[in-house]
Parts: C-alpha cells; sequence; structure tokens
C-alpha cells in the first residue's frame, strides 16, 4: 500500500450556491502531522485534495440518507446518549440546505475510487461528528467554542486543542493556536470550521492509529453510519 494520508472536512452544507469558503480541509500524514489547513467553496476544490493514492477521509455531513423523514438510526443512537444532532432526512435537508451535501460529495468520491468501510483499505471514507466526538471526549463537558462572547470561544477553542493533543499522538500546527488567539469576531467562525476539520482527521487518524479498537461506528450502511471515538 502506498503511504496512507488522513483528510478532514469540516463540509459547507449549503447546496446552491454554496456559501464562500464555508468548508474547511485538514491534511496529516500517518505520523500524526497536520501538514495543511484551508477554507474552500466549490466541490471541485475539496474533492482535489483527496485524489491521493491511499487515504481515509473524514466527513462532518451525513453521508448516507434514504430516509425521507424523521431521524437515521445512529441519530437515535447519538440522542440516547445525550448527544444533540440536526435530523438528516431527505426533506429536511432539502429544505434547509437544497440538498444532501455529503451524499453528493460521497458520490463524486465513488467515482474516484473511494468506498465505504469494508471494501477496500486504501481510499475510504467516512461520516464523522466533530460535535459528539468533543462531547464523548470531554465527557459532556465541551468548553464553548461555537457560542457565545468572542473571548469565551478563544478560550473555548484553545481548551478544545490541549485535550485532542492530550487524546492522540499528534502534531497540530502552532500556527492555528496563534489565529484562533488573533481572529476577530468576523473572523472567528472561520478559525472554528478549522478547529472542526482538525477534529474530522484526528477521528479517522485515530481509528486507523489503534485499528478500530478506540473508535466506534454507530448505524450501517444501508441508513446512514457516524465513527466516533470510544467512551
Amino acid at each position: 500500500m502506498d503511504v496512507m494520508e488522513f483528510v478532514g472536512i469540516d463540509l459547507g452544507w449549503k447546496a446552491s450556491p454554496p456559501a464562500e469558503k464555508a468548508t474547511a480541509i485538514c491534511v496529516m500524514d500517518s505520523k500524526g502531522m497536520v501538514n495543511k489547513i484551508e477554507l474552500v467553496t466549490e466541490n471541485d476544490e475539496i474533492l482535489s485534495f483527496l485524489e491521493r493514492d491511499s487515504a481515509w477521509a473524514g466527513i462532518d455531513a451525513p453521508l448516507i440518507v434514504n430516509n425521507q423523514e424523521g431521524l437515521r438510526g445512529c441519530e437515535r443512537s447519538l440522542f440516547d446518549r445525550g448527544i444533540r444532532v440536526l435530523p438528516a432526512n431527505r426533506t429536511f435537508m432539502g429544505r434547509k440546505f437544497g440538498s444532501c451535501m455529503g451524499v453528493d460529495l460521497a458520490n463524486r468520491l465513488f467515482e474516484m475510487g473511494y468506498s465505504f468501510p469494508g471494501e477496500r483499505e486504501d481510499k475510504v471514507i467516512y461520516e464523522v461528528y466533530p460535535y459528539g466526538a468533543l462531547q464523548i471526549l470531554t465527557g459532556g463537558e465541551m468548553p464553548r467554542y461555537k457560542k457565545g462572547q468572542a473571548d469565551e470561544r478563544r478560550k473555548g477553542a484553545m481548551r478544545l486543542l490541549e485535550i485532542v493533543r492530550d487524546w492522540l499522538p499528534v502534531s497540530i500546527p502552532s500556527w492555528l493556536d496563534e489565529e484562533i488567539d488573533s481572529a476577530t469576531p468576523g473572523e472567528l467562525k472561520s478559525v472554528m470550521d478549522k478547529v472542526d476539520s482538525v477534529i474530522c482527521v484526528l477521528c479517522v487518524y485515530c481509528h486507523w492509529l489503534y485499528s478500530g479498537k478506540r473508535t466506534e461506528i454507530l448505524g450501517d450502511q444501508e441508513y446512514g453510519f457516524v465513527l466516533l471515538p470510544r467512551r
């Protein structure tokens, strides 16, 4: 197998037109070093990051949505654990976002040779959920980094980076800490999207590094699944 790489995608869910720079992408190597974090807009830009011989991608968006209404089974499992999640069904996603962007992206990736887990080992895509992962890693005491005053959000994001650096043997560049610390209130959303892309990539990296022993998959490939750290 070629050298494995990992890609975390915090996907912008708005379909037409996509919001400017609403998708954050993080690329990591097999030694746990983050090499790139960027903001992009179009699907073609996202796909350019996946043009790799061997890569696992963690995508923060529903990748399988076969239900017209209600919740998927993996979402019911999350609710049972006290973890909030938006309902992924075709009616809701179409009305609110114009399409199921994760499904659309997954279909494009299948054309590039990617698959869901179990079919091949070199090019695999997983649905991940940064909020759920962080709820598990913090025991439900997740610092606020998405809402609240700017200083509170900056402090919360810095604390989250401490938590994930303790979780896995990884190297996250210090410039991300500096960007969090210096971001203006108007820049904070984009910076926090970058933080989420890091969480996305760490979920699949953890799954690969420990051969699934420190992660779990809720749901199935018929009705939808999500990869999470184990409690």
